[in-house]
């Protein structure tokens, strides 16, 4: 009977169950792609980032050139000092980063492009490359980063340790071996503020390396060694 019924529906009431079907399909369409948004915005991890560098540091001290050539190692680092973020400790062994910044590039890399720098703008080294430029080198400078991040505290402190490691090359003999360390306090809000205290405490140390090194090359070159 029901089929009978539907086979003999008036046009009024087919009109309307279209009408229906088509409003419940809108519907589904509708619920699908704000549920499809939803799931969109959950898992969108992607972060805006403000891209920092730090430029130069000051030159080594003045002194006579040397007549040496120096190749200067990537120096090695833990997580999270290995990336490129820039890198918060808050205290008690943890490290986070800053979000929505990070270096222009992973930070043992900037560390070696500015003591090359340092090095170079002195004057008084000609032959000085990365470890990886294939310079006839007669000492080779290894470094570790211990420190590139911003103690959290009172005042919050920018602090860059680095050891480093003078060898004869290529015998691989240690010529001499210190640490550096500096630190700057974060005057102001905002990452440019953590920026400028990195810089600073980067001016501290690096030279020092830079001045250093020279230092000793020249000492061992003077006890005779070739």
């Amino acid at each position: 009977m029901k089929a009978i019924l539907s086979a003999h529906a008036s046009p009024a009431a087919t009109r309307l169950r279209a009408r229906y079907l088509r409003a419940v399909r809108t519907g589904a369409v509708a619920l699908l792609a704000l549920a499809l948004s939803a799931c969109s915005a959950l898992f969108d991890t992607r972060e805006t980032m403000s891209i920092w560098r730090i430029d130069a540091v000051p030159a080594a001290p003045a002194g006579a050139a040397v007549a040496w050539q120096l190749a200067i190692d990537e120096p090695g680092a833990a997580q999270p000092l290995d990336g490129a973020r820039i890198v918060l400790a808050p205290g008690d062994g943890e490290f986070g980063v800053y979000r929505g910044a990070r270096w222009g590039e992973r930070a043992p890399v900037m560390v070696q492009g500015l003591l090359l720098r340092a090095l170079a703008d002195s004057g008084r080294i000609a032959g000085v490359g990365r470890g990886t430029d294939g310079l006839r080198a007669d000492y080779r400078l290894l470094l570790e980063l211990r420190a590139f991040h911003v103690e959290r505290g009172r005042a919050d402190t920018a602090r860059v340790a680095v050891s480093a490691r003078l060898l004869r090359w290529p015998e691989g003999a240690v010529v001499a071996a210190q640490a550096f360390e500096g630190s700057a306090p974060v005057e102001g809000g905002g990452i440019a503020a953590v920026v400028a205290a990195f810089r600073t405490a980067s001016a501290e140390v690096l030279p020092a390396i830079a001045g250093w090194t020279l230092a000793e090359g020249e000492a061992d070159r003077a006890r005779g060694k070739p």
